[in-house]
């Protein structure tokens, strides 16, 4: 399958962030992508929140994971909120980066958004 250009180009900043966020991933662990399980992004509407929701998928996921064969559980986190709920489940931080502060070809990408995006991992071994 072709990559298609204009998606590609729409979603390059997002691609860049993520690979500063794991460039200290293969610096500081002897990272092989094929051990380590992602949490991807979940989001929760606004009528459930502060319910638990959040707290509970995350802890099915990380207990599926868990009995799995991966060796990592990593997660971009997006919103305080779910880098607060991973810490509680001993994640570490990788690295993180403020939302401000990232560039994309000279122009600030997220500058609108408040906080830091970061990225957490989990050793299951």
């Amino acid at each position: 399958m072709t990559p298609n250009p204009v998606v590609y180009k729409l979603i390059a900043p997002e691609l860049k962030f993520v690979e500063l966020l794991e460039k200290k991933l293969n610096d500081k662990y002897d990272f092989n992508e094929n051990e380590c399980a992602r949490l991807l992004q979940v989001a929760v509407i606004p009528e459930y929140q502060n319910s638990g929701i959040a707290k509970m998928l995350a802890e099915k996921a990380i207990n599926d994971i868990t009995s799995s064969e991966y060796k990592y559980i990593i997660a971009d986190c997006t919103a305080e909120n779910s880098y607060q709920i991973l810490l509680n489940f001993s994640f570490e931080t990788i690295s993180e980066i403020l939302y401000k502060d990232f560039e994309y070809e000279g122009i600030r990408t997220f500058g609108e958004l408040i906080g830091k995006r970061r990225l957490v991992i989990k050793r299951l071994f």
